[in-house]
């Protein structure tokens, strides 16, 4: 098992192979969960790991970041390790385009170390093309089974009102909580 500041080091590391590889050659536009409101982001190194499909085109934080946040952090999770399949800012077409291409096969390569990485023992998908992407990056029979997957809804899910969103949130942020209890390492 790694300590955290193994894990700390590890991720930078990742971190900057992404910057070189699509930022520096190829000019495209990563990202990655900041530090906000006492959640650590990508940098969080707790074992268990939230994983969304790419970063939005839109402004951080939006009324939905802050809310999953504070979630986090009242369930426990601020120090999760928060990050996306692909770390290029990207619409909903775009990320759909690279389904089979080079970013596809550097996406997973990446992600498979962010999970060596933090050696969680619960894996979170925000969201189903999150889990169907997922799926095919790492068909199940290729998963080690001490990892526990866990599909939920993304948090900027749009449909509905602000008060049905939190309570789905919370209510999903119980679930991931007793899954994380009940996962063993």
């Amino acid at each position: 098992m790694k300590t955290k500041d193994q894990k700390t080091k590890k991720l930078k590391a990742i971190r900057s192979i992404v910057i070189d590889q699509f930022y520096k050659e190829g000019w495209k536009e990563v990202w990655f969960y900041p530090p906000h409101d006492g959640v650590d982001g990508y940098m969080g190194t707790q074992d268990i790991i939230f994983v969304g499909l790419n970063p939005a085109t839109a402004n951080f934080p939006s009324w939905h970041d802050k809310m999953y946040y504070r979630n986090l952090k009242t369930f426990g999770f601020k120090n999760a390790h928060i990050t996306d399949l692909f770390k290029v800012r990207a619409t909903n077409q775009e990320v759909k385009d690279k389904m089979s291409g080079w970013d596809f096969k550097e996406a997973g390569k990446i992600l498979k170390s962010e999970i060596e990485t933090i050696e969680p023992r619960l894996i979170v998908l925000l969201g189903k093309s999150v889990e169907e992407i997922y799926c095919k990056m790492f068909p199940p029979k290729e998963v080690k089974d001490t990892i526990k997957v866990l599909t939920t809804k993304h948090y900027a899910y749009r449909y509905g009102s602000k008060k049905d969103l939190r309570r789905r949130i919370r209510k999903e942020m119980i679930i991931i909580a007793d899954e994380y209890k009940k996962a063993s390492k």
